[in-house]
């Protein structure tokens, strides 16, 4: 019964058609017409009690008008599924195992006829009428009488007058009598909301909000929840549907990304009102190289399908816009594959390192083997740029207030007996958004949820709804409670560009392949495990610059008053040595400063904490043994070359400029190791952000005495960690430098 229901959901959107005519919207297609949607559908039982879900869909479905005049024939085909009933689950990708008839049943669609005028299903079978037969007379009448309950009549066959807060009676819409309401009108599109006119519990109730086209009157989206009321074991248990319908350029990924991306609560919490950054910062206008700099990205296989990934020449403060992949392709030697790839998400996703990233979905039946030869995925990426303006109002004590912010209107209104209390109630646009941190106000503020919405909605079904509602149809309010009344405030609106700003087609390789290649940009990078840099150094500027007193004090905390560290940093450790002039031996050993990398979280008696960009050492027996001394002191003697300092260092321009050509560097030691490079040389990004070396790995190297010829790409390149704009080198200037200090052990305590 449940899965009869559940499947039923799948097929809602085919009974929903219509098109446009003068001042009003009507539908009547034309032969071969067609349109293809991401449907998406929720079935949950016992909705009014404790919500259990049955089953979870997404699939691209494709409609195609065969037929129009007194008969109305659609051909729908479901181009990708993927069901998860209960424990178990389904994907069209997947090779059938037991499922081969029904894979063929749906895979080859179904054709149905309806009446032109009234929209009665008058005829409903698939096209693989063999399997069908089968299939029907194995039990699938039940699924049969299922969906032919839902499609009884072909949708909203009356005119739609454009016109805002017009309605119209749809006595028979799924059985039930509703009303449709015009709530918006634009140039391109009706936004209209559907709702049954039962106020019992016990009966079924339905709430849409859609999108229609003006132009051909086909729907473009879709959102609609059901409560219908099944008999289980003689109980009545209330079932609620929830669908979402997108049209095939828009996909939303899986209802799953509805409940990751959304986030929907009937409680009111309260927060502090972010306040607004000093200052007006002069907006900077991203291009092509910023965004999009090279046509090499990387992929790999995830969840979803693959993962593709590209760098860009972005800082982590920069203002982004709106990113979308789209006309996904795969390939093998070069040679196309035959399967249809599609993005889940239309947004993208940034890393630390601000890499931007995206899911690739395969589709289709049977695709497993097609999968397993991808070896490049191609992919058009589109940049929408995005700009802030700050709005400045003059804040008053009236009871309503309503201020202008750009496109945006926002009435502030007083709640009634407090004293600076308001409710701001605002509709976003398409393309503008108000950003919720404020000028000018202190305060708590809480954001409250659209009253609007069924309060019979289970929570997935409000979460879908703040998810994917239309924001230029969706009021949002929030409450603010003022410590104080304020006088001037400031409002910051987001604007996204409508049409695209710049676009790059970029080439997707495996991601072992792209790592371990010179000339692909680095990403995906971390430190080894055996760097003494955390990997936030590696986005922070370089902190070489830090002042060293060389007569300061060089010491650094350990566990107790029996063990002794010091710290040099690596620029000056290059020019300094130690040297113990008066320690006794320890049984026939003399002491020795050694460079010690790990802490005393790893080795007792070693250092609480080791700074960035230094090396420690420890006061030990050249053995290692001995690190703990009592009733001792010790003089040292830190002996200089010079004073360390930095110059410029010119490098030849290249094609890869994440690059170091050690054969064209002015002096360059090959016999230098890997640690020496890092000490003499400091490489940076524009932003001054200090480059690191790494490996075919996409990893930062361990700092150590590997020869530098060992970490070559090619045997020819170092490669940084991203793209240089300056390197310096260390040299020395000045005079030796030369002083001791002591270091003194308390005797062992009496007791």
């Amino acid at each position: 019964m449940y899965l009869t229901n559940c499947l039923k959901a799948l097929f809602l959107p085919v009974i929903f058609t219509l098109t446009a005519c003068g001042e009003s919207v009507t539908f009547s297609p034309e032969q071969g017409d067609e349109k293809r949607y991401w449907v998406y559908a929720h079935t949950a039982r016992d909705a009014e009690r404790e919500p259990v879900t049955l089953m979870l869909s997404q699939s691209l479905v494709h409609y195609r008008v065969d037929q129009v005049g007194d008969t109305l024939k659609l051909h729908v085909t479901p181009e990708h599924l993927q069901l998860g009933v209960g424990s178990s689950g389904f994907s069209s990708i997947e090779s059938p195992h037991g499922n081969d008839r029904i894979q063929q049943v749906f895979s080859s669609g179904f054709d149905l006829s309806l009446n032109g005028k009234s929209g009665e299903l008058t005829d409903f079978k698939a096209k693989n009428t063999d399997q069908w037969q089968t299939f029907v007379a194995q039990g699938g009448q039940v699924l049969i009488n299922g969906l032919q309950s839902t499609m009884n009549t072909p949708g909203f066959l009356q005119s739609i007058p454009v016109e805002e807060g017009s309605q119209i009676a749809l006595p028979h819409f799924h059985g039930e009598s509703a009303t449709l309401t015009v709530q918006k009108v634009t140039e391109k599109s009706l936004f209209v909301t559907v709702s049954s006119q039962s106020e019992d519990d016990a009966k079924t109730q339905l709430y849409g909000q859609l999108e229609i086209s003006r132009e051909n009157g086909w729907f473009e989206k879709v959102l609609l929840v059901m409560n219908v009321p099944v008999e289980v074991f003689g109980a009545t248990k209330m079932t609620q549907f929830a669908l979402a319908m997108h049209p095939e350029e828009e996909p939303i990924g899986t209802f799953a990304e509805i409940f990751y991306n959304a986030y929907y609560d009937d409680e009111r919490y309260w927060f502090d009102i972010p306040p607004l950054s000093e200052g007006k910062q002069a907006p900077v206008v991203l291009n092509l190289d910023d965004v999009l700099p090279y046509d090499r990205g990387m992929m790999y296989e995830n969840h979803e399908g693959f993962q593709v990934a590209f760098a860009t020449d972005l800082t982590e403060d920069t203002q982004i816009g709106k990113i979308v992949f789209r006309d996904a392709s795969a390939s093998s030697g070069g040679k196309p594959i035959d399967i249809a790839l599609a993005f889940p998400l239309d947004q993208q996703f940034l890393d630390e390192q601000m890499n931007v990233s995206a899911n690739v979905m395969p589709l289709g039946w049977s695709k497993q083997e097609a999968i397993k030869d991808i070896e490049t995925i191609s992919a058009r990426v589109d940049y929408y740029d995005v700009s802030s303006k700050r709005h400045n109002v003059q804040w008053t004590q009236s009871e309503k207030q309503t201020f202008q912010l750009g496109d945006i209107t926002l009435t502030a209104t007083k709640v009634a007996d407090t004293q600076n209390e308001y409710l701001l109630e605002y509709t976003d646009t398409e393309h503008s958004q108000l950003a919720l941190d404020i000028g000018g106000m202190q305060g708590q503020i809480s954001f409250l949820q659209p009253e609007s919405l069924p309060q019979w909605f289970m929570p997935s079904a409000k979460q879908m709804f703040s998810y994917l509602g239309d924001p230029a149809t969706t009021e949002r309010t929030i409450a603010v409670k003022l410590s104080e009344a304020p006088t001037n405030v400031t409002f910051l609106v987001h604007s996204q560009s409508k049409d695209v700003s710049f676009s790059r087609d970029v080439v997707f390789v495996e991601k072992s392949l792209f790592l371990s290649s010179a000339e692909m940009p680095p990403m995906d990078v971390s430190p080894d495990y055996g760097y003494v840099v955390v990997e936030s150094d590696i986005k922070k500027p370089s902190q070489n610059n830090t002042t060293f007193s060389f007569t300061g004090d060089l010491s650094l905390e350990t566990e107790s008053a029996q063990n002794a560290a010091v710290a040099l940093p690596y620029e000056w450790e290059n020019v300094c040595q130690f040297s113990i002039e008066n320690a006794p031996e320890i049984n026939g050993h003399k002491l020795v400063w050694k460079p010690q990398p790990m802490t005393n979280n790893d080795v007792a008696g070693a250092p609480s904490k080791i700074a960035k960009n230094s090396t420690a050492y420890q006061l030990m027996t050249p053995d290692g043994i001995r690190r703990y001394f009592y009733d001792l002191e010790v003089t040292t003697r830190l002996a200089c070359e010079g004073k360390p300092s930095w110059g410029d260092v010119a490098l030849t321009t290249s094609t890869f400029p994440w690059l170091i050509d050690v054969n064209t560097v002015e002096g360059f030691d090959k016999n230098q190791t890997l640690k020496q490079f890092v000490s003499r040389y400091r490489i940076s990004d524009k932003s001054g952000q200090q480059l690191l070396p790494i490996d075919t790995h996409g990893n930062v190297f361990t700092v150590d005495d590997r020869p530098i010829t060992e970490v070559l790409f090619d045997d020819t390149y170092i490669k940084m960690s991203g793209k240089i704009s300056r390197a310096e080198y260390f040299k020395i200037e000045g005079e030796p430098l030369e002083r001791t200090f002591v270091t003194t052990f308390p005797p062992l305590k009496k007791g």
